[in-house]
């Protein structure tokens, strides 16, 4: 059952990411038949395009729009960027939560050559742990191929903090902070 469902999420991911490009290509066909003038297409064209389709397979699946626009441009960089990956989920090897984990850490990995190095070495053993276990090879494997040190990803990540409020029942608020690690842990002693 477990392979079935992989297989059915690995082609969920297909299909997302080939709606994900007809959408787009549909915008730029659009845009030129609007202004015959040459040019560039406008990004704006782009969004619209993007945005109606999430809209409408949001309402499709029963979830948002943004948790729709989020899962297309999940799918689009998988398939795209980590296609052993996807195969992996296809044929029954991985979970979808491991291919998230080897998408996710596999971001800073820029060269292809290198990414499908990345990729074959994290999918070996990706077969045998679960996603958590999986995070801290994922984790190693693109710092070791990836072109960006750590510490330039990190100043990324500290340019990206962030605080997010969500109002709860009962008059009380749940806080995420985005913050250096060194600090979180301060705060929770």
């Amino acid at each position: 059952i477990r392979a079935a469902v992989s297989a059915l999420q690995a082609e969920e991911l297909r299909e997302l990411a080939a709606l994900q490009r007809l959408a787009a290509d549909a915008a730029v066909r659009w845009a030129r038949e609007a202004r015959p003038a040459p040019g560039a297409i406008p990004a704006k064209d782009l969004e619209i395009a993007h945005r109606t389709l999430a809209a409408e397979l949001a309402i499709a699946c029963r979830v948002s729009d943004r948790t729709m626009a989020a899962r297309l441009a999940d799918a689009e960089i998988m398939v795209s960027s980590f296609p052993a990956t996807v195969q992996a989920l296809a044929d029954g090897t991985i979970t979808l939560g491991h291919a998230r984990v080897i998408a996710e850490h596999g971001a800073v990995v820029a060269e292809p050559a290198l990414l499908a190095r990345y990729e074959e070495a994290v999918l070996d053993r990706a077969a045998v742990v679960t996603p958590g276990r999986l995070r801290r090879v994922a984790q190693l494997a693109a710092a070791t191929l990836g072109e960006v040190s750590f510490e330039q990803r990190h100043r990324l990540a500290r340019e990206n903090r962030s605080v997010l409020v969500t109002e709860l029942t009962d008059g009380m608020s749940q806080i995420i902070h985005t913050l250096p690690t060194v600090f979180a842990e301060a705060i929770r002693d």
